[in-house]
């Protein structure tokens, strides 16, 4: 699972874990292991007992691209808006809006992630694209 501990993705994983929802419905799952980004919880995902990942779609949609014989079973998680999504800078208070941002560095852990897909899109629609 993507994350699993810090981010909200995993709520329900957690739930279903502790009010024994798993194996309720006949799936022995005794704990979750966590991994930084969507490309290694699919690789996790493949090479485990239980073939499942809790992933980012665009994760998803670059394991099947690289080849990964995957399926998407279902989507939404725990997530169900970006307000989960946090953006932090080391000054506080010096950036109050994206315009701002304009010959800034922007960084985040995984290419091809999530949070790779949101900063794209919102640059583009701020006109800062390659700007940033």
């Amino acid at each position: 699972m993507t994350h699993w501990g810090d981010g909200m993705y995993g709520v329900p994983f957690a739930v279903a874990l502790d009010k024994g929802f798993f194996k309720e419905a006949g799936v022995d799952v005794t704990g979750l292991i966590t991994s930084e980004g969507g490309g290694t919880t699919a690789r996790n995902a493949m090479a485990s007992e239980i073939p499942y990942g809790e992933v980012a779609l665009p994760a998803a949609i670059s394991a099947v691209k690289q080849g990964v014989d995957l399926t998407i079973v279902h989507g939404g998680g725990g997530v169900q808006s970006l307000a989960d999504l946090v953006w932090v800078e080391p000054k506080k208070g010096t950036v109050t809006n994206i315009q701002q941002m304009k010959g800034k560095i922007i960084g985040y852990t995984s290419p091809k992630s999530t949070t790779d897909t949101i900063v794209t899109i919102v640059l583009d629609r701020a006109g800062l694209t390659g700007q940033v």
